[in-house]
């Protein structure tokens, strides 16, 4: 995003700098997460994120409620997000815990870490960094490396569920 600006412009291929872009998102604050999958672009405004049809442009919030905090149906300074066959992940640094949010859903799923719970023990997330899944549907988290934290990355088995124990790999 153009986060001075407050806004996600979008480029052509082969754009140099100077050609101009298309503000396609506005309202975008410091922090803010963008995510591409098919025609659809996801944006992260701390206590929700949106989905923009790149096509129509149709707006439509896809996890949390604009409010942060830490009911099911909230999010809390998200900092990452990612997109898997519609269904949204967020790495939600206040409530140190990774948010599953499948199509339609009005509540979120915690699936890595335990909401709320901050610290370095093997259920336990601390200043996420980033998230991402492999083919085989791990989920591995970049753990921060602040007070409390272990840093490294961890890996969470498919089907994980807040509180279950995660794999700290070597490095």
């Amino acid at each position: 995003g153009d986060e001075a600006n407050n806004r996600v412009l979008k480029f052509p291929a082969n754009s140099t700098q100077s050609t101009m872009g298309t503000e396609i998102v506005t309202g975008v604050g410091a922090g803010s997460d963008v995510y591409i999958e098919g025609n659809n672009l996801y944006v992260n405004f701390r206590c929700e994120v949106k989905r923009y049809d790149l096509n129509g442009g149709n707006e439509v919030t896809v996890a949390g409620n604009g409010t942060c905090g830490t009911a099911s149906n909230q999010i809390n300074t998200v900092i990452f997000i990612t997109v898997r066959n519609d269904t949204v992940y967020c790495s939600e640094s206040f409530n140190h815990c990774v948010s599953k949010w499948a199509p339609g859903a009005t509540n979120g799923v915690v699936i890595a870490g335990v909401r709320g719970v901050s610290g370095g023990g093997p259920t336990e997330l601390r200043d996420m960094r980033g998230i991402a899944f492999d083919d085989a549907g791990n989920l591995y988290v970049a753990n921060g490396v602040g007070s409390g934290a272990n840093g490294g990355i961890r890996k969470f088995k498919p089907g994980s569920i807040g509180g279950d124990s995660a794999d700290t790999l070597p490095g």
